[in-house]
Order: C-alpha cells, then structure tokens, then sequence
C-alpha cells in the first residue's frame, strides 16, 4: 500500500525517511518540496506526479508525506498520517523541528511499528509502549545540565510534574440563514478527546449535565431540559447504559493510555443557539457603484471573542472597495481584488455593542444586468473560535474515579472550544 514515509523540514531537509518497499527509486522528498515552494497555485495535500501519488500533511511548519503506486483512499491514509502525528506527540508532548531531530532513533521506532511493508499496523501509543525501547527527549531536557538531584528536590519535581488527564471538549457549528432571517440550517458536530499520561490502571466516570437522547419527534420520559443529542458514538470500550437516566453519566472500567477519540455526538434544529445576530442592507446607488452595510453583535453576555472574520465574496465586475468602520480598534478591512473577496476581521469582538461596516464597492462602468451583479455579492460567511463555550449546551458536570489513591493526585484539565467555518447568512 504505502511506498514511502518522510518527515520534511521546512527547508526541505529529510528528517525520517522510510522506503517501506522498495518500489520508488525516484527523489519522492525533492519532488514534494519544489512542488510545494515553487508552484505557482497553492500545493493541494493529493497530487499524482509521474504515476506517484504524493499525500502529506502540514504541522508545525512539517510536511509528514506518504507516496504510493497504488489506487488506494487518500482520506484514508490522511488519517493514519494524523494518527501518526499524534502518537509522535505523546510521546514527545509537542512537535517542532528539534524535538524531532533529538528524537530520531525513536520516531524510525515508532514508524516501524506503525508501518510494516507498507501496510498499517497499530497506531495506539497504549499499544505501542511494549516494543519501544527509545526513551524519548522531552523539551525540558533540552540544554539541560546533568546533575544529581536530592531527595527534597525529586520530591518538589515529582508533585510539580504530576501525570495529567486532559479533556479536550471541540464542537463544530453549521449554520445557513436565508435572506429574510429563515433558518435553513443549524448542526452542531461535537468531540470528546482524551489524553490520558497516567500508565497505572484507572477506571473514570464521567457526568454529564441532564440531556435529551434519542430522535427528534420521539417520546422521552424525562422533560426537563431543552437539549437534544441526536446521535451519539462511543469509541471505546464503557458502560453507557446510564445515558438516559436523570443523572447521565458513562462509566470507564480501564481508561486508555495516551490520546484518543472518547465521544462524538451530533445536534440540530431551531434551539441550537446562534453566536452572532447579523443584519445586511444593499444599497444600488449608480450603475458603478453599490453600497453593502453589515451590523453584526455577539449575542453572549461576555465582553470579548476572537478572533473572528467575516467574509464578503464581491461581484466580479468590483474594482475596489471603500469601508468605514463604527470602531477602528483591533478591526481590519481588506478588499483581495485577485479574488474578489472582502475580508473583515477581529482581534476581539466586543460582546457588548454593535459593530457596522460600510463598504462602498466601485464597479466596472457600462454594467447594465445590475440585478445579475447584485446576485454575485455574498453570501456571507463567518469564521470564529469561542473558548469556554457550548454552543449545543452538552456538557461535562464532573469527573469521578473509584481509584482515590491516584486520582486526587491527578490534575484534571477541561478545555472547551467552539468554532465555525461555514456559519452562511444569504444578504
């Protein structure tokens, strides 16, 4: 399946290189790097070149490739480079260039395990600690000097750099709105992820707040909460059977090591909050000239969010774009003429008042199909990251474990993000 894997550097430099079957004699690394910095579109992350098929993927500034001869899914080996990646960061807790070069006797490790002769093995890091023999370089350890510790300052290194559970909770919004404020669409994707750095045995429960499970229009016993999951996967082996109690909660006998996938769910409908209250004007002032007035407010009582964009497409025949903005301070208007497109953006929102963009666009002169031009303006589209919010209102109440000896010692993180690539209002 897989011909090769390689790790480039920036620079194009080979940090790991792997040749798993000795079926590419070609340079497949140089191929990559000069269709990366010399081609003149951007480098999409599937290409064919010369009967090779090149897959990669960026991080940190990375490029983490696989080249094949066969017809096989590029999804599907995207997603084992992910995995591969993210077995690389348990491991290494973070990815750069030096981490990866201390660390290359154990990343040709890792990759041997992960791969052989080109077919996908095992990319669970639990799975993976018993044929490691590598001790990986941590940051840390980095231009450290080597001396002998006493037993005071152990003790002050063990409590400080106690193992930790993280909980990263992620959730997707997908929203449309037409014209006159009719809601087309409204989806929410979430994602339950773990790391877990504690190697001793453990069992977790986990709490959620009272939620509604099962399909829209279905008859639920317990009415007393608007919230309703409409689909939920677990990726590991618990007892869920308690989902739909008063008290939900999903008992873990034996938590997996390192990271991994917990939960996926899904929601939709009217209820599911909208972050943004957006209201478009189009004024036609001549036959070259329009003006587009946007007012946008977030609907949350906190004072800031960010960053945000807004993204305008412009009608083809624009020439440049005027703006005025209600507030100048950590606010930017770009108008790209090569793709037609105006771009507002926000360091931070202000949560508590309306900001208004005025932009005046110029058209080409002898335009006489203005309501064809008028139809190319939008849709609207807004891209943001809010931190410590549900936007679905699933959520985490807390965290429990059975094993007192170990957990109180264990730091619990509960990291919550919501963001947004297709939030689309027609104007």
């Amino acid at each position: 399946m897989i011909s090769e894997f390689f790790i480039l550097s920036s620079r194009g430099d080979r940090i790991v290189y792997r040749n798993l079957r000795k079926e590419i004699k070609h340079n497949s690394a140089e191929i990559l790097f000069r269709k990366l910095k010399f081609s003149e579109t951007d480098c999409p992350p599937v290409f064919n070149e010369d009967g090779i098929n090149y897959i990669f993927v960026s991080k940190n500034g990375m490029y983490f490739c696989c080249t094949t001869v066969m017809n096989i899914s590029s999804s599907f080996i995207l997603e084992m480079i992910n995995r591969i990646i993210q077995v690389i960061k348990d491991y290494c807790q973070i990815i750069n260039e030096d981490i990866l070069r201390k660390n290359n006797l154990l990343l040709y490790e890792l990759v041997d395990e992960i791969v052989d002769y080109g077919l996908p093995q095992q990319t669970v890091s639990a799975q993976l600690d018993k044929f490691i023999c590598s001790t990986p370089i941590l940051e840390k350890d980095l231009n450290k000097p080597m001396q002998k510790l006493s037993k005071k300052k152990k003790n002050k290194l063990s409590k400080k750099n106690q193992p930790t559970l993280l909980i990263n909770f992620e959730e997707t919004q997908i929203i449309e709105i037409k014209k006159d404020g009719e809601l087309i669409r409204n989806e929410v994707t979430g994602i339950i992820s773990m790391n877990n750095q504690v190697k001793e045995p453990s069992d977790l429960t986990i709490f959620f707040e009272p939620f509604l499970l099962g399909k829209k229009g279905e008859k639920t016993k317990y009415r007393y909460t608007d919230i309703m999951i409409e689909d939920i996967l677990i990726n590991i082996p618990c007892n869920s059977d308690n989902l739909q109690k008063a008290s939900p909660y999903i008992y873990i006998p034996r938590l997996p090591v390192g990271h991994f996938n917990f939960l996926n769910y899904r929601t939709s409908g009217e209820k599911i909050f909208k972050p943004f209250l957006v209201a478009t004007d189009v004024k036609t002032l001549s036959k070259n000239k329009m003006d587009l007035i946007i007012t946008i407010k977030s609907a949350y009582n906190q004072k800031f969010f960010g960053p945000v964009t807004v993204e305008i497409p412009a009608p083809e025949e624009a020439l440049s774009v005027s703006s005025r903005l209600s507030d100048n301070i950590g606010q930017k208007v770009v108008f790209n003429q090569k793709l037609k497109k105006i771009l507002w953006t926000f360091e931070k929102l202000n949560g508590e008042r309306d900001e208004t963009l005025e932009a005046g666009i110029i058209l080409r002169s002898g335009i006489e199909n203005l309501k064809r031009v008028r139809s190319q303006l939008g849709p609207l589209i807004l891209t943001y990251q809010l931190p410590k919010i549900s936007i679905s209102g699933f959520a985490i109440s807390r965290v429990t474990s059975s094993n007192i000896k170990r957990f109180p010692r264990i730091q619990r993180n509960l990291q919550l993000i919501s963001k947004s690539n297709s939030y689309i209002i027609h104007i």
